[in-house]
Order: structure tokens, then C-alpha cells, then sequence
């Protein structure tokens, strides 16, 4: 997928700064399960920034699986309405946070990270509602 580059415009999540480059576009069932109209998942520079010094393990081939992984992935949401993704490829596991607006508007990824199967079951399927 080739990234387009668009200027970052503050989304207030904290992860505004620099360029936005989409990373996942969105299916229509996704988009209904995320209650958005957008049909891109974006990730800003700041972002970026932030998810490889927190998480040196994540390397360019995981986000090249970003978007199939998206399509197939749980999607569960916590009591602050945060979106979590939770995603396994291959024996690795993934999860991942996206914030939609309160516009419904814009969807930004705020973390992507590897997991294991007993962490994806305690802070996630057994502590947050599945809603795909």
C-alpha cells in the first residue's frame, strides 16, 4: 500500500504532531462495528515516534501486516470507549488501540504492539466488551 502523506491536524489525541499517513482502510462492516464514516485508519509521526521507542520489537514488516490483520482481528471496547484491537498472525500476537472522534469522523492509531495469549485474555477478552 502506498502511504500518502497529508499534514497532522490534532486530533486531541495526543498523536497529532507531524504528518498522518493512512495505514489501513477500513470496511464497511468495520466501519459500522467502529460507528465511523471514515474509512481510513491514520497514524501520525508523533505517533510513529512514540510506538518505536516504546516497542523496538515492532519493525516495518509488522505494520506491512497491519491491514489484513485489521480485517480480521477482534475488536473490543473498554469502559473509556477506547477501541482495542487485538490481532494474532502466524503465532505472534497483536494488539492495538484506535480512538474515533467524537465526530465519528477520524480514526487514529494509538498503539500497535506484540502480546501473548495470557495478556490478550486477562486485560482484554475477559476485562473489556467483544464487539466483533
Amino acid at each position: 500500500m502506498a502511504l500518502a502523506r497529508r499534514p497532522g491536524r490534532g486530533s486531541g489525541s495526543g498523536s497529532g504532531s507531524g504528518m498522518e499517513y493512512p495505514v489501513a482502510v477500513l470496511r464497511e462492516a468495520d466501519r459500522g462495528v467502529l460507528q465511523t464514516d471514515s474509512q481510513s485508519v491514520l497514524l501520525s509521526t508523533g505517533s510513529l515516534t512514540e510506538h518505536l521507542a516504546a516497542h523496538p520489537e515492532i519493525g516495518l514488516s509488522d505494520y506491512q501486516k497491519l491491514q489484513a490483520l485489521i480485517d480480521r482481528s477482534e475488536i473490543y471496547v473498554g469502559a473509556d470507549d477506547t477501541r482495542v484491537i487485538l490481532l494474532a498472525e502466524d503465532g505472534v500476537h497483536y494488539r492495538g488501540a484506535v480512538k474515533v472522534d467524537q465526530a465519528r469522523r477520524r480514526v487514529d492509531l494509538l498503539t500497535w504492539f506484540r502480546t501473548n495469549e495470557t495478556s490478550a485474555n486477562r486485560d482484554v477478552r475477559q476485562a473489556m466488551r467483544r464487539l466483533r
